[in-house]
């Protein structure tokens, strides 16, 4: 990389990293200061949160320090990452590691769904930001790192950019997931330099890295897949989040219904006995104390039944004892609604209610005592009412509030935070008798964690393990596909050079066979038994060394496909007989019997003479090799399997065999069959060779052996 270029790369990192280091540093000073100009661009948008700050300051250190001190940025990489993924736990998991608020109170919880927690997509974000500049600082020094690194670098950037986009075009879902906290817009502005400031690392770090198509793709993979399953798990929370509301709305109006009906009973209750007061004889009071006693029993929240004459005179007052009302406080809300209907001209037309402290509820009802006008006055505690009427296996799970005109009159909390309360709570109104009252309720942690779907955390978990094992094997298949491709290139290079160093020694062999033969042959002069032994020798090893040479040169010729072979209508017989001719020779010499069996019928095959005759030199020289004592059998017949001829030539011998061991290298180049300890002569490629040709001749070969029992080989052509 020129150096105009590395110094260009270096202006973008530092500028990156300034920007984001008094980004950080501007919202934490508003945080301490309490100055909301510093951590809201616009009153309705959601604030940069102090953590949120805190990690973009910690990037811009990371990118200064990224060059020089590599451990250090390392370690700041490690803490940034940490941050961001228990950010995410505590989101994914319904938890509080209390990290939210550790450093500053959070005083604006504007589109917060928890007090100084940054959104879930910062946090992810900051995670994988963390893990780039851990990786950046081990630099990159393999492709395998650079292709994780830009794969994180993207995501990055994807996230904040499309944050940024979610603004300016007003779809809020783009930056803000769910109903949880929203993405700041300066915290979108702020990835986008993270983004910019890592990609320059990057493209400096990859300086001699070149990636291929197929790590492109795997990139493209991951960045997609990634993408796409997050935005799975989104949609999946907003189906379990509309959910949890279905379920919430509905409780809270079966429990509005069922408090405002049960309320309404309890009043018809006390209105019958209103009217038994005025049917009274005799002993009204004995009459009465028994009625209440009955009612205290029927009427949980009843916590007083009370009578006054017309003048406002108290005549009975009968408590219930078990009340956590004292009867000072019950005798202090009496008096406060006699004092109501002496407001109202001293006497009550039929009857009036009222709302008392501690969300006790009194009704008068005009009626007669002992025969003469009065008052019954009765106090419910609704709030012990709306205990009464709620759900048995739902009531410790839901927080309560009952409100009048802006007042809490009644509250049981669950242990469930503000923010939690804030997220999910949910009023209907409730209206009791002549009050209109509001009911809120909210769910605690307990059965939000109940009603979870589990798959929906599963799916973002597992997409992201396929994910990354799809855009793996990708990555895998590409190395695989080039190391194919260079191992081609080396093999048709060792082919060309063997075809050429072939032909290179091939002609001074030539040369010395040729002054061989000639000395052989006395011509120049007569030669000693040693010199004779000597130039024998001489003959005996440029002769295997030249016949080596030609089966390297026919194996390279092969296998780089410059051989064409050109088939012909060829005379089987004609064949085998030259060729055991050819042999026989060599067959003598070893004291072996060489045995051909031809049909006197002439058997037509279309073939290519060369190599079917080299193919049968080759198994009846090896016949005649491994073979000490006996014979070698060579028969040609014509078979007919499923109406189809074949030309079947067979090399049959009584030599040592072949071991299971070594049937499965027979074939192979260079390979050669240890007999008895010892490794016999030869070049191992002369069954190799006979495959190859066999192969281009469509031919096929076939062998079968038992160790110390003999081989047979033969060579299967079709007739056509």
């Amino acid at each position: 990389m020129d150096a105009n270029r590395v110094n260009f790369l270096n202006i973008i990192i530092l500028l990156s990293a300034f920007i984001l280091i008094f980004l950080g540093f501007i919202v934490i000073f508003g945080w301490y200061t309490k100055n909301i100009y510093l951590l809201q661009i616009n009153p309705q948008f959601p604030p940069m949160q102090f953590n949120t700050a805190l990690e973009f300051l910690l990037i811009g250190i990371g990118f200064l320090t990224i060059q020089k001190w590599r451990y250090l940025s390392l370690i700041i990489g490690f803490f940034i990452a940490l941050i961001g993924f228990l950010i995410l736990i505590e989101y994914v998991f319904l938890t509080n590691l209390h990290l939210d608020e550790f450093f500053v109170k959070s005083f604006i919880s504007i589109q917060s769904a928890y007090p100084g927690r940054p959104a879930p997509n910062t946090a992810l974000c900051f995670f994988l930001s963390g893990l780039s500049i851990m990786l950046l600082s081990t630099k990159l020094s393999s492709s395998w790192k650079a292709q994780i690194d830009l794969t994180l670098n993207l995501i990055v950037g994807g996230l904040g950019l499309i944050a940024l986009i979610g603004y300016l075009t007003g779809q809020t879902s783009a930056y803000g997931w769910n109903n949880l906290t929203q993405m700041a817009l300066h915290t979108t502005i702020g990835f986008i330099i993270v983004w910019v400031g890592l990609l320059a690392l990057y493209i400096r770090a990859t300086t001699y890295i070149h990636l291929s198509i197929s790590s492109y793709l795997a990139i493209g993979t991951l960045v997609f897949g990634y993408v796409f399953f997050i935005v799975l798990w989104q949609e999946l929370v907003k189906k379990e989040h509309e959910k949890m509301l279905y379920i919430i709305r509905n409780e809270v109006q079966y429990t509005a219904n069922i408090f405002s009906k049960t309320f309404d009973t309890y009043l018809q209750d006390i209105k019958r006995m209103q009217f038994r007061l005025g049917g009274y004889e005799g002993n009204s009071s004995t009459a009465f104390e028994q009625d209440a006693s009955n009612y205290f029993h029927d009427i949980p929240s009843l916590l007083i039944f009370s009578i006054a004459d017309n003048k406002g005179k108290w005549v009975k007052k009968i408590y219930r004892f078990s009340s956590k009302e004292t009867p000072n406080d019950i005798n202090f809300g009496l008096e406060k609604c006699l004092n109501r209907v002496k407001q109202n001209n001293v006497f009550i037309k039929d009857s009036i209610s009222m709302l008392l402290q501690k969300s006790n509820f009194c009704t008068v009802f005009k009626t007669k005592y002992y025969q003469k006008p009065a008052m019954l006055f009765t106090i419910i505690n609704i709030g012990q009412l709306l205990n009464e009427v709620s759900i048995l296996n739902i009531r410790n799970e839901f927080g309560f509030q009952l409100i009048n005109e802006n007042n809490i009159i009644y509250e049981k909390n669950n242990q469930t935070t503000l923010s939690l309360k804030k997220r999910w709570e949910y009023a209907v109104p409730v209206q009791l008798d002549n009050l209109n009252l509001k009911l809120l309720m909210w769910p605690n942690e307990k059965i939000l964690i109940e009603y979870s779907n589990w798959v929906t955390v599963w799916s973002l978990i597992i997409g992201i393990i396929v994910t990354s094992l799809l855009g793996f094997v990708i990555y895998l298949v590409g190395i695989m596909n080039n190391k194919q491709k260079l191992l081609i290139k080396a093999d048709q290079a060792k082919d060309r050079f063997l075809a050429s160093m072939s032909h290179e020694l091939r002609t001074p062999l030539n040369a010395i066979l040729g002054f061989t033969g000639i000395l052989l042959m006395k011509l120049p002069g007569p030669l000693n038994e040693k010199q004779e032994k000597q130039l024998q020798t001489v003959q005996n090893g440029a002769k295997h060394l030249l016949s080596l040479i030609n089966d390297i040169l026919d194996l390279a010729k092969i296998n780089s496909s410059k051989i064409k072979l050109r088939m012909e209508e060829m005379e089987c017989n004609e064949i085998v007989n030259t060729v055991a001719a050819q042999l026989l020779p060599l067959a003598k010499q070893k004291g072996i019997t060489l045995k051909v069996y031809i049909p006197e019928t002439k058997i037509f095959v279309k073939t290519n003479r060369r190599a079917l005759a080299q193919i049968l030199i080759n198994f009846i020289n090896n016949a005649i090799k491994f073979t000490e004592k006996g014979f070698v059998e060579i028969t040609l017949t014509v078979k007919k399997i499923k109406n189809t001829e074949f030309v079947i030539i067979e090399v049959i011998d009584t030599g040592i065999g072949i071991k299971e061991s070594d049937k499965e290298k027979l074939f192979n180049a260079f390979e050669q069959i240890d007999v008895e300890g010892k490794v016999t002569e030869g070049t191992g490629l002369g069954l190799h060779l006979s495959k190859k040709l066999a192969d281009l001749i469509h031919a096929k070969i076939e062998f079968k052996s038992e160790y110390q029992q003999g081989c047979r080989f033969s060579i299967v052509i079709e007739k056509k």
